[in-house]
């Protein structure tokens, strides 16, 4: 099958790719030039110092070789992978199956794209975040990889949840290594008073902060992946995370995170105080001090890691949920 998504974010996109072109045998495709904004099918703008901007759209990181006329190799920067780009022209001209919104913004005008171009093709929202009442979504076909989105599936909705897949050989779990200890977060605009406040009294631990707000910056998934091997423990504080592909190489990886739990609520089969997380509502600040101390301990640490793990790996099956998707397919209305 031919199936169409949206780009907004990288590693959703990546994800997608995985599942749908390597795991099912399909073949993805994203938009690419400003024709898809100016007839009305693309709606996600992004405000920058020149006004708004469709950089998902760009011919920027096209590579020189063509799939095809009107079909572009787009390189995915940080996951050093290619992708199909695709003109308005010659997504008139072929025949696809299935279009995939990744965005509230364009589950009313890729459903327009359908009817307009390809009105066999059935209709899927992918969902990611908690956010706000998915339950308005108008899309019938519903793949969700946050689990809170539908506590009772909608009447008339067809659902489906699912992990959002990425590579395990890239974020594969290796036994801590005695070292520095390190306490790394990967979130863009985070809060910094908190993280500040916990490296002020633990002076022992080297605390880094990569992302938006931050003069540091790892680019790749290899440079993340190998940062995050050497950390001990993860920062992971993040209020509206939904799916959460930082927290999911984390765990994959077998570091565990501190974290608020409240934050997490859809999230207590794989984050668990103790075990795989340091829970910041669950104790006193004082308390958080001293246990992040006792389970750096090398021991403690060793042990918690590997439990990190195998939480992780009872709770996500990218095969199961391939399988899963495939069946979901072949019941889209």
């Amino acid at each position: 099958m031919n199936i169409l998504a949206d780009l907004h974010h990288a590693d959703l996109y990546y994800s997608l790719y995985l599942l749908f072109e390597k795991r099912l045998g399909h073949k993805l495709y994203s938009p690419i030039g400003i024709e898809w904004h100016q007839a009305g099918y693309w709606q996600h703008l992004i405000e920058g110092p020149y006004g708004s901007t469709t950089p998902c759209l760009s011919y920027v990181d096209r590579l020189p070789k063509q799939v095809s006329p009107d079909v572009h190799w787009c390189l995915l920067r940080s996951q050093k992978e290619v992708r199909r780009g695709i003109t308005l022209d010659k997504f008139k001209d072929m025949r696809f199956d299935i279009v995939i919104s990744t965005l509230p913004k364009h589950w009313v005008s890729f459903q327009k794209l359908i009817s307009d171009l390809q009105p066999q093709a059935k209709h899927i929202a992918q969902i990611g975040n908690l956010g706000p009442d998915w339950s308005a979504c108008p899309v019938k076909n519903i793949l969700s990889s946050a689990p809170l989105n539908f506590l009772n599936s909608p009447e008339g909705k067809h659902v489906l949840y699912y992990n959002q897949e990425f590579s395990l050989d890239t974020f594969r779990y290796s036994p801590p290594a005695t070292g520095p200890k390190k306490i790394t977060s990967f979130i863009h605009c985070m809060p910094k008073e908190q993280f500040l406040s916990y490296s002020h009294v633990l002076p022992e631990f080297e605390f880094r902060a990569y992302g938006v707000g931050f003069p540091s910056q790892i680019n790749t998934l290899n440079d993340i992946a190998e940062c995050m091997q050497k950390s001990t423990f993860g920062w992971h504080v993040k209020s509206g995370d939904g799916y959460g592909h930082i927290l999911h190489n984390w765990l994959a990886m077998g570091r565990p995170v501190i974290t608020r739990l409240s934050d997490y609520k859809h999230r207590t089969d794989r984050l668990v105080h103790g075990q795989s997380c340091i829970d910041l509502d669950a104790n006193s600040f004082a308390r958080n001090v001293e246990l992040i101390r006792e389970w750096s301990a090398p021991d403690a640490h060793a042990k918690m890691c590997a439990s990190t793990y195998n939480l992780f790996r009872q709770c996500v099956d990218f095969n199961r949920d391939a399988e899963n998707v495939k069946k979901f397919l072949e019941g889209l209305l």
